[in-house]
């Protein structure tokens, strides 16, 4: 709760922290609608980790299906009306379009669904023998889970706020500029969902490993997610380079849309690998409970130097929305060096040491 309170009163204060009126006023009512989803998307949040531990993972796949299929007939139908249920062949019920509004419903409409389906499969999990009557909290793994959990969070305050920052300050540069940058960013995160998932699954085997006292399978785990998920990245940067309009093309027909955002996404291409290799690295050292170095390395990394070079570029010597995205990409390339001496330190040190 007191998450949606910030999360409205950022939303209120867009226009206030120079974004232009039109984008900060449809983002308000996004915000407005979303805000519901924040306890949902806790609890997904919570369950997919509780499900990739226990090595149950097609529930995950089933809820994020079925939550696209869902979330595209609900982003059809209240962006359009009337007229969207139409097109689909069905009758007009007199639905007003609800345009971005109608977005932040049918996100938060999912979310529900998708959580209410994630709590379902672990309640289908079968307890360990002689475990069924326990319902006792246990104080001393909540405070372990808060002293991991917390810098996990705070790392994931400094990435993704670095990231919400650049759109806001994205904003300030007029509608053009947010919505090439939403468009290559759009494409940038599909790509980059498949280094998450690996950066997850390194986590999960690297703590299997320590809990197993299985060097090996704690250097393999690590190397092979880091060898994966450069290998994947290094195909869609390509993909990238070589066809940078006709991916922007497939978001906006807008043709100055299409020629910010293939200069962008050509940055992405960059930005892509780098990327791919501090989510996995920083996988591996949570699998170890080696949150705190994350966390540091990504608040100094973004903060520190993305956002000073980003600045610089777009503002100074004037290279605009393209300045900025180069300040992601050197913020994401110094974490990326440090997390990986960080994690081949981790993988070469004795497990009882870790």
């Amino acid at each position: 709760l007191p998450l949606c309170a910030v999360y409205l009163g950022l939303g209120y204060c867009l226009e206030l922290a120079g974004v232009v009126p039109e984008v900060a006023s449809e983002a308000f009512k996004y915000v407005v609608a979303r805000a519901p989803s924040i306890v949902p998307l806790i609890i997904i949040t919570a369950s997919r980790s509780y499900l990739q531990a226990a090595h149950v993972t097609r529930p995950i796949i089933e809820a994020s299906i079925i939550a696209n299929v869902i979330n595209f007939v609900a982003d059809w139908v209240l962006i359009y009306g009337d007229a969207g249920l139409v097109s689909l062949g069905l009758p007009a019920v007199g639905l007003e379009p609800q345009g971005v509004f109608g977005v932040g419903v049918a996100s938060t409409i999912t979310a529900v669904i998708q959580a209410v389906i994630m709590v379902r499969a672990i309640q289908k999990i079968p307890f360990e023998p002689g475990t069924e009557s326990v319902r006792t909290i246990r104080w001393d793994l909540m405070k372990k889970l808060g002293m991991v959990g917390l810098p996990v969070g705070l790392h994931m305050l400094a990435e993704v706020g670095f990231f919400a920052l650049v759109q806001v300050l994205m904003g300030g540069l007029g509608s053009l500029a947010t919505a090439s940058h939403q468009a290559a960013l759009s494409i940038a995160s599909l790509t980059f969902s498949a280094c998450l998932g690996v950066g997850m699954a390194t986590s999960v085997q690297v703590g299997r490993g320590i809990g197993e006292n299985d060097p090996l399978k704690v250097r393999y785990s690590s190397y092979a997610g880091v060898l994966f998920g450069v290998g994947f990245m290094s195909l869609t940067a390509i993909v990238m380079w070589l066809f940078p309009r006709e991916l922007i093309g497939m978001i906006s027909p807008e043709p100055g849309v299409i020629e910010m955002g293939a200069m962008l996404l050509i940055v992405a291409g960059f930005f892509q690998i780098v990327d791919a290799i501090q989510a996995i690295t920083a996988g591996a050292l949570r699998g170890a409970a080696r949150t705190r170095e994350t966390f540091i390395v990504n608040l100094v990394g973004h903060w520190a130097v993305g956002l000073p070079v980003g600045c610089i570029l777009c503002y100074v010597l004037d290279f605009g929305p393209v300045g900025l995205w180069w300040g992601l990409t050197t913020g994401l390339a110094v974490v990326a060096v440090v997390l990986s001496f960080f994690a081949w330190r981790m993988v070469h040190t004795p497990l009882k040491s870790i």
